[in-house]
Formats: C-alpha cells, structure tokens, sequence
C-alpha cells in the first residue's frame, strides 16, 4: 500500500512539474495564465465530468468493461459541441455551459477497478514538456516583438472567431461564403472561448493543443489495455510510439522536413489540422468498436460508436471516411460468424457509417474535394525522395516506370515506419492464414492501416492533404506493430531493434525542431525571422491594430487590406488580420477559398484585380476609384500595413478619415 502511494505521488510530481513547465513558456509567449486555468477548468466542468456523468448512467455495461475514457470523451464533446452551436445561433454563450446539468444524473455503473495513475502521469508530463518550449512558435507578437507566422495557425483561429459570429460560420478571409469545413476542432476552442472568455488565439495556440494530445493518450492507453489485457508494458507504451515513431529521415526532421512525408510528430504536437483530435477520436471509435464487436452490435452499444463517428465527420474528414470504408471491410470478412441476426445488425451499423459520412460529406466538402482533389497512381510519390529515381525510370522506359509503381509505393511505405511497418505486414499475413479467428477489431485496423496508406498515394492535393490519409493509417500501424512484437525473436530482434531506434531518433529530433523553433521564437526573434526570409513577419504593431479593430469594427462589416494572398505558396500564412481581430474580409486570402468551398477562379482573379486596385499596387491612387471599389464591394474599413506593397495614398481625401495609426498599420473608415 506504501508504495503504491509513493508511485501516485511521484506521478503527481511529475505531472505538477509538466505543468509548471508548460506555464512558464505559455507566459513567455503572452498568454493569460489565468484564462488558461479557466479553460482547462472548463473542460473538466463542461467536458469531461458532465461526459463521465452521461457515460455512468447511460452505457453502465461499456463503463465497466474498459471503455471509460472513450465514453467520457465522446458523450462529453458531442453535448458540449451542441451546446456551443445552440450558444453560436442565439448568441447566449452562458449555453455552453448547460452540460453541468449532466452531473445531476445518478450513477448506475459499478465502480471499475482501481488503476495506477502513474503510466497516465508520466505520459502527461513528457507530453507537457514536449509542448512546452514549441509554445514560442505562436507567440504573440506583442510579447515578442516581430514573429513568423505559423502555417495554417491564424486560418485555425480564424475559424474559432467565426463562431462568436453567428452559425453557420462564415469564412473570414473571404466574404460572402458559408465555411464548409471540418472546424470541430475550431467550433470547441470558440465553445471555450464562450464558457471562460479566453481569447480564440489563446485556445487554438496554447490550450487546446495539451489539452486534446493529453486526451488522446488516456484514450490510446485504454485501447492498449483493451488489445493487451495482461500487459503492463506495452498499453503505455502505445501513446509513446504513436507519438514518437517517426521516418528513416533521421536528421532531415530537425529542419521540420521528412522526405517520406511522415510528419506526424510535428502534426500531433501542435493540432494544427486536427491531427491531434482525429487521433483521439479515431482511438475512441476503435474502442469502442471492438466493444461494440464482441458485444453481437447491439443496437445500444451502437449509440457511442456512432456518435464517435460523427464527431470524427466534423473533426477530420478524410479519417472519417477511412474509418467508414474499414468497418465495412471488418464487419464483411466477420459476417460469417454470428447468428443471422447478428449480422444484420453488423452489416447495418457499417452501412449506417457510409451513409453518414456521405451526407456529411455533400454539406462540409464536397465543393472543395471536387475543385482540389485529383485521383493520381504517381503524384504523391513524385512529390517524395524517389523523385529523381522516377523521373530517371520514367525517361528511360515509361512502360517499367508504370509497373514498378506499386514496388516504390512499398519501399516509400517502409521508409516512413521502418519499424511498424514491417511488423504490421507480416502480422497481416499471420491473420490471413487464421482469418477465422481474427476478432473485428483487428480486422478493421488492418483494412484502416492498408487503406489509409493506399489512399495516401491514390490521390493528390494541392497542399499535400493526403497526408492525412497516412497519419490516420500510421495509428494502427504502430498498434499492430506492437500487438506483433512478442512474435519478433531470434535474429530478428536485432534489425527490429536498429529499425526501432533510427524510428524513435526521428521522432525526437522532430521535437528538438519544435523545440528549438519556439525557444528563438521567444528569446531571439529577429533570428526566427532572418530564418526564414521567404515570410512576411508579423509584429507588434499589427497585432495592437487588430485588436483596437476588433473592438471598433462592427460585427457585420468588412475590411480590406493589403496584406493579403498574391497567389504564391504558403497560403496559410495569409490568414493574419482576421485571425486577430475576428473581423471579416472581403479578401485577405483566397487559394483555401477555391480548395475548400470551391470558389471558381475566375471570381477570385476579379476580387483580386479590385484589392490590386484598391490599395494602388497598379502604380495609379484614385479617390474616386477607391470610393467606387469599396461601394461596390461594401467594404467600410481598410487596414494598410505601410512596409508592404501598396499605398494608402488614395485614402487621404474624400470620404476616407484615418481612425488609427501606428508605426506599421494605418486604418482608414470609408464613409459611404
């Protein structure tokens, strides 16, 4: 009993030191440490408790069998996600609170056996001290002075500010289109906003980063103690390898670079995209999905599982429609067994799954995927390392190049799990040969694993989104690599454990890279920047200007800026001014606009012919032409930073009047 109490006290420990850690480098970057106490506060009160409390009298059979944490989340999210859409629609946003109700319910689960914290504890603590220093990398230019504006960051925020108004949410950057995208992630960070007041920035930045990666370990423990009932090694260990389990790029990752494309290190530290959240919500369906598997799919174990899936529509499209497509595979290769009824059950509850997500996908994506998404047996490898072999392959005979393909798909696949893969293949083989024995479970994890890793090289995105495809897959790679392991011995322990090792030196030196980037970030900015001299930074000066442009600004109106997307890469570091100030625009950006709502481009070149003209980068600064573009446009409000392209020149008479000036940013009100 003593040394059980020592172990949760040095669990506590550690875990008391992660978050202290994590609080010194959250205020170094310029976040309340107040309002990050409120939003983890939050969670517990609005998510995690009223969802236990849900999961307690509802599904007292799945508590008690090892789906706790899976529950807790799912049940939790799904009412606290509604709650935050009714605060949005009606403009109540006391709304997010009412899953306190939830607490009211009386409990009707047995209590489940105790369990040492300390896995849990330690994993939490490295989690933080990972997070930690990569905090600098959203740093707020007003506490650093001058920063480079991470990819994809503001987009992120902007989303979670579109929420404050109104639902439907509207996209920010671009005016007049309802934003059809998977913003789960956003819609929870503005539901915190909503319950505590912290600002979207703070929540997307520095908030919900630890707080959904910390979730995601509890939950891929659970599925670990689920897979290995009798192990006390592996269960913890499975958050650690999906984490660390990186490519054979080996130093290429501490440039934040990995020429097989594995990154999902980088993805899952920070959850820009939602890689974080698809991760705990994929765990979560996976449990209880083998729950629901070994229970004959009754009809109320069902009620989880979907709900899971439907967050997992709204949180991460393209896992969702891999989780659809491999729960069909499991439940078709398991339908022999059972009785009639319950295979019906079974094929009905994976229909069920396809249909859901297709109807999710006509309302959230279908604009984007059909303007942005091409089928492609050879772009995505020809975006890789193996590029100058193909095009070698390709020159010297096209017929060989085509059908050699699915042999450089292999060795590609091998190269970003050196480690898993392996393990995973032959596992498959070794389940092939006893299909009759495999529960759905596994089943499912190898049709997610191939089919992840197959669409991963069938399709092709401007941005490299089939990434995605991959991550998902490398998940339940690293679960079968290590449910496979036992069965390693011999000589091959030593190439599993030299695969290893590299495996794990990747993925910790892209921590060091996170690392080392927030830590310049916040202690030797103009270094960050000189780093990377291809973007435009961000300073001070604009980030005061947007938040005296929030609180001016009405609700309804738009701005136009000159900082803004001119069609070169990196689009996602063009989403600035409306991320920090919650504003619309009529057009700071606009590739995201065509790839995600399908904007044609045409319509875009128009507004950006008229933006060019606005802001006098032809070389021409016309009153009457401003006055005219901003009447026709209905923009009342034009933000011109004075170290960019452009002037201002054309706003100095007539019905513009100057409302702000700093040193950077002028702010002009057109009085229409």
């Amino acid at each position: 009993m003593a040394m059980t109490a020592k172990k949760e006290w040095l669990g506590a420990c550690c875990l008391a030191a992660g978050v202290a850690v994590y609080a010194f480098f959250a205020a170094q970057s310029g976040a309340s440490l107040l309002f990050l106490s409120a939003a983890a506060a939050a969670c517990l009160l609005c998510i995690w408790l009223p969802g236990r409390s849900l999961a307690r009298f509802a599904f007292p059979g799945l508590w008690a069998q090892g789906a706790a944490a899976s529950l807790t989340a799912v049940l939790g999210l799904s009412v606290f996600a509604l709650c935050t859409v009714l605060a949005s629609l009606t403009g109540v946003r006391f709304l997010t609170w009412l899953p306190l109700a939830a607490l009211l319910l009386p409990s009707r689960a047995q209590s489940a056996p105790r369990r040492s914290r300390l896995p849990f504890c330690l994993t939490a603590a490295v989690v933080l001290l990972l997070l930690a220093p990569a905090c600098g990398r959203f740093a707020h230019p007003a506490a650093v002075g001058i920063t480079i504006p991470q990819q994809d960051f503001y987009w992120n925020v902007g989303n979670a500010e579109s929420f404050a108004l109104g639902f439907p949410p509207s996209d920010l950057r671009y005016s007049g289109y309802t934003l059809t995208y998977h913003y789960l992630t956003e819609l929870l960070e503005a539901g915190l906003s909503f319950c505590c007041g912290i600002s979207c920035y703070d929540a997307a930045g520095f908030a919900a980063p630890p707080l959904v990666l910390l979730a995601a370990a509890a939950i891929w423990q659970e599925l670990g103690r689920l897979f290995w009932p009798g192990s006390r090694l592996r269960a913890p260990l499975l958050p650690a390898a999906v984490l660390l389990l990186g490519s054979v790029g080996g130093t290429a990752a501490l440039a934040g670079r990995d020429p097989f494309w594995n990154l999902l290190t980088i993805h899952l530290l920070t959850n820009i995209n939602a890689v974080a959240t698809a991760a705990l919500l994929l765990g979560a369906f996976l449990v209880l999905f083998a729950r629901l598997s070994a229970g004959g799919y009754a009809v109320r174990r069902a009620v989880p599982c979907v709900l899971a899936f439907l967050l997992l529509c709204l949180g991460k499209g393209p896992v969702a429609a891999l989780v659809a497509l491999a729960a069909l595979c499991a439940v078709v290769l398991s339908l022999p067994r059972g009785s009639r009824s319950e295979k019906l059950r079974s094929l009905g509850f994976a229909l069920l799954l396809c249909l859901l997500f297709l109807l999710c996908f006509r309302l959230l994506f279908a604009a984007g995927a059909d303007s942005s998404v091409e089928f492609s047996l050879h772009a995505t490898l020809e975006k890789g390392a193996f590029a100058p072999l193909l095009a070698a392959l390709k020159a010297r005979s096209g017929l060989l190049y085509t059908v050699s393909l699915p042999l450089w798909m292999i060795v590609q696949c091998f190269c970003m799990a050196p480690f898993a893969f392996p393990l995973f293949c032959g596992a498959a083989l070794h389940t092939l040969r006893h299909l009759k024995q495999a529960d759905p479970a596994r089943l499912f994890c190898f049709a997610l694993g191939f089919g992840g890793l197959l669409a991963f090289f069938l399709f092709d995105h401007p941005a490299m989104s089939q990434c995605y495809f991959a991550y998902a897959a490398l998940g339940v790679v690293d679960l079968i690599a290590l449910d496979a392991l036992p069965s390693c011995r011999g000589l091959l322990r030593v190439p599993a454990a030299a695969l290893g090792a590299l495996s794990v030196l990747t993925g910790v030196l892209a921590c060091v890279f996170l690392m080392r980037e927030g830590c310049t970030a916040l202690w030797n900015p103009s270094a960050a920047v000189q780093a990377h001299p291809q973007y435009t930074p961000l300073t001070a000066d604009e980030e005061e200007a947007m938040q005296w442009l929030r609180a001016a600004m009405p609700e309804d109106a738009y701005f136009a800026t000159n900082r803004m997307h001119t069609g070169a890469a990196e689009e996602g570091l063009s989403n600035v001014y409306s991320g920090l100030s919650g504003r619309r625009a009529y057009m700071e950006s606009f590739q995201y606009a065509k790839t995600n709502l399908g904007v044609p481009a045409e319509e875009f070149g128009a507004r950006y012919d008229r933006m060019a003209a606005l802001f006098g980068m032809d070389g021409v600064c016309d009153p009457a032409r401003a006055e005219q573009i901003c009447r026709d446009t209905q923009v009342g409000w034009l933000v011109c930073n004075t170290t960019l392209p452009g002037s201002d020149a054309a706003f100095e008479t007539g019905s513009f009047c100057c409302v702000y000036e700093n040193d950077t940013v002028k702010i002009y009100r057109f009085e229409s």
